[in-house]
């Protein structure tokens, strides 16, 4: 009798012990609706935009792929965006599941590939995933910090500086005509981009302008950018940092680099941006016509926008390859620039500025860039980078 009583409780214990939360409710998305959330978080850090598609044919494992939210389905339902991993449009986890009483599984393990290691770790019941990431990308720039070079005006009269931040290669046997006026003359456009780089306005030419306002970006070695900056209005002493899981960046070779941004991240800061009242003798531009271009470009904004690397007397340089810069000028910059509301805005801050600049005609300056870019040879433009 009494055996019979202990074999009866060992029996029930061994059943409790073994219940377990059935697979069918742990299978499906997690991070498209409210019924099966998803809590992500890369680097200790909440990472948006994302979501999840769980497959298990067992208790024992499970597949996780993580993908990207696209927040402009409205009007480009084909675009598909990266998933948790820069330089992955799926980041995919098989993961051993381990059973907490019948209510929930946890996991963790590591996943490994040339790219990159992921330590992951988190826990699943039938209404929430929480997925823990922390990755390791194995790539030359990685834990590497770069400043933004110098601009170092020449010793001698008239002599091209001896630094600058800012690289444009304009390879064009045209020119380019920006005025009917005697001044500026037609000149090619690597002459006119050179001048217009070192002009000073107000004391200061775009180039010490830009490091007013950029200063470095460090490509972490979890893949993420932090870029050091400044807004408008800033103290010259208070720098600032973006936080991470917006940019990233993966590497295919050592000479080039990728760029992928979260759509989700900046669609989100754009909505909520603070509303500036305009004043009212500003000109106003038009976004509008950026429209068909961007969209033809969003899937390599999407994948990874490429950028070029490669050292420079002492310096590291990162650009925008010429089929890249032709791409963007063609599809973005010149429909932007021949909208007749743009062009007459421009026109009106032209001369509002006075001097040589108020000779500068759209009108004239447009149609001569848009055919210099179709049969310039090579055009390229980035950053001169020091470590």
């Amino acid at each position: 009798m009494g055996l019979c009583a202990i074999a009866a409780v060992t029996s029930c214990k061994k059943e409790k012990g073994t219940n377990s939360l059935p697979v069918e409710q742990i299978t499906g998305e997690y991070g498209t609706s409210s019924k099966k959330t998803l809590s992500l978080n890369y680097s200790e850090k909440p990472m948006i935009g994302k979501y999840a598609v769980v497959e298990a044919a067992d208790t024992k494992t499970a597949k996780i792929t993580i993908k990207g939210i696209n927040p402009i389905k409205a009007i480009a339902a084909d675009i598909s965006f990266p998933g948790a991993v820069a330089g992955e449009m799926e980041t995919v986890l098989n993961v051993a599941l381990v059973n907490m009483d019948g209510v929930a599984y946890s996991f963790e393990g590591e996943d490994k590939n040339a790219a990159r290691t992921i330590k992951y770790s988190g826990s699943i019941n039938e209404k929430m995933l929480n997925l823990n990431l922390n990755v390791t990308a194995q790539n030359k720039l990685a834990g590497t910090t770069l400043n933004l070079a110098p601009w170092t005006p020449s010793e001698t009269a008239g002599g091209a500086p001896s630094s600058e931040p800012i690289y444009v290669k304009w390879d064009s046997e045209g020119t380019i005509k920006a005025t009917n006026s005697f001044f500026p003359p037609a000149m090619p456009a690597q002459s006119l981009i050179s001048l217009a780089l070192r002009f000073p306005i107000g004391g200061q030419n775009v180039q010490q302008k830009l490091l007013g306002l950029f200063h470095s970006a460090s490509f972490q070695a979890d893949a993420n950018i932090v870029a050091e900056f400044k807004k408008k209005g800033m103290e010259a002493q208070d720098w600032m940092k973006n936080d991470i899981n917006v940019a990233q960046y993966f590497m295919k070779k050592d000479d080039q680099l990728f760029l992928v941004l979260n759509p989700t991240v900046i669609m989100n800061a754009f909505m909520n941006r603070p509303k500036e009242k305009a004043a009212i003798e500003k000109p106003s531009l038009d976004i509008k016509p950026l429209l068909p271009g961007a969209l033809q470009l969003l899937p390599t904004v999407a994948s990874g926008i490429p950028l070029s690397l490669r050292e420079e007397n002492g310096k590291t340089l990162i650009y925008l390859d010429n089929a890249t810069c032709k791409s963007l000028l063609q599809n973005l910059l010149i429909p932007f620039l021949e909208d007749p509301n743009n062009m007459a805005a421009i026109n009106q801050t032209l001369k509002n500025a006075g001097g040589m600049i108020a000779n500068i005609d759209m009108n004239i300056l447009v149609p001569s860039l848009k055919k210099d870019i179709e049969v310039a040879k090579t055009i390229e433009i980035g950053l001169y980078m020091t470590k």
